[in-house]
């Protein structure tokens, strides 16, 4: 069901302040055009399609309030700033997989041109 959001809203006795947010931003939105919108609705690439993916990130969650915490990224944090016991092992996959993705980078960047 494509339900649109704002009468949704509307219908449900939700509307107020989001939805007129969301009001204003869908007009400003439609602004654009329909490429914007056929780009958001082509959906993700199909799995076997791979040559242009660098790496998949996992969502560490749990570890994105520790982080702002000790103003550090994810994959630097220690004990001290409270990743204990299992937490520092999911710190160090983190870590693994922003080196991964670090590489990759770098790894199809070496073969381009520099001014």
């Amino acid at each position: 069901m494509n339900a649109n959001p704002v009468d949704l809203a509307e219908t449900l006795g939700t509307s107020g302040v989001p939805v007129l947010e969301f009001k204003r931003t869908a007009k400003r939105e439609g602004k654009r055009g329909d490429a914007v919108g056929n780009a958001v609705n082509e959906g993700a690439p199909e799995r076997g399609d791979d040559r242009h993916r660098i790496a998949t990130l996992r969502n560490y969650r749990s570890l994105m309030p520790l982080a702002h915490d000790a103003r550090k990224p994810m994959f630097d944090l220690k004990a001290a700033d409270g990743a204990r016991g299992t937490t520092q092992k999911y710190v160090q996959t983190c870590y693994r997989e922003f080196r991964g993705l670090a590489e990759g980078v770098l790894a199809r960047t070496e073969g381009l041109a520099r001014p």
